[in-house]
């Protein structure tokens, strides 16, 4: 048997939650801004700094991504792949956006599946500075007040991932829930436990494919129960 097993030693406490306020709203990515950009506009036009999307629909060209691979320098137990940039405009067919921040500005880590230009079905991690809108699209929000998604390095992984972090309350504005009209909500990141395989051609198939089951999971578990679960971020 064969193990992943991570650089740094496994945070005890496999469930990290804060309580916040949050709420649902729909709004559209403004076609010809580049992903990051548009999704900050939209949670910021309803007084969110991040929050979470989930996205039916929609074309992005220009189009960058990258697919998990196994790591070449032994920093890391997975990384990533070469850039694709697939020619032409590529049609997305469902992803889930975590929107937050990294080095003090907006950032977001984002699964989706789609079809290119060519007709190619592909799925993976789309890169926040390379993306484009189309066209403009729809998407489903949900507003996070009184906590951030920050990235933060992550001594487990040595990543730097997206992890919920209570907001600083702004002196003289009432609590949360009653700030944005927002309901009482949980945001939380959960560890799997370390798996077992049998062999490395079974590592990487599985890595080949997480892109698209994670965002199934991530869709599933934020649709399954709207008011409370927000977010989960899932890795061996």
């Amino acid at each position: 048997m064969r193990r992943i097993v991570q650089p740094g030693l496994p945070v005890p406490e496999r469930i990290q939650w804060v309580a916040a306020a949050g709420r649902a709203f729909s709004f559209t990515l403004e076609a010809g801004l580049p992903l990051i950009e548009a999704a900050r506009r939209g949670f910021a036009a309803e007084g969110f700094a991040g929050g979470t999307l989930n996205i039916k629909g929609g074309a992005l060209g220009p189009f960058a991504f990258v697919m998990p691979a196994l790591s070449s320098t032994g920093e890391n137990a997975a990384f990533y792949s070469e850039t694709f940039r697939p020619p032409g405009v590529t049609r997305l067919k469902t992803g889930t956006m975590t929107f937050g921040e990294r080095d003090g500005a907006p950032f977001f880590h984002c699964h989706a599946l789609w079809r290119e230009a060519g007709g190619r079905a592909g799925g993976g991690h789309i890169l926040p500075e390379e993306a484009v809108l189309a066209e403009p699209f729809v998407v489903e929000a949900f507003g996070i007040d009184g906590a951030i998604f920050t990235a933060e390095l992550d001594p487990e992984t040595n990543f730097k991932l997206f992890g919920p972090v209570p907001s600083a309350p702004v002196p003289g504005q009432p609590a949360a829930p009653s700030r944005c009209g927002c309901g009482r909500t949980r945001i939380l990141r959960a560890r799997w436990k370390r798996s077992a395989v049998n062999n490395g051609s079974r590592v990487q198939k599985s890595m080949a494919a997480s892109a698209a089951s994670s965002a199934r999971a991530l869709r599933m578990a934020a649709l399954s129960n709207p008011l409370r679960l927000k977010w989960l971020s899932v890795r061996v």
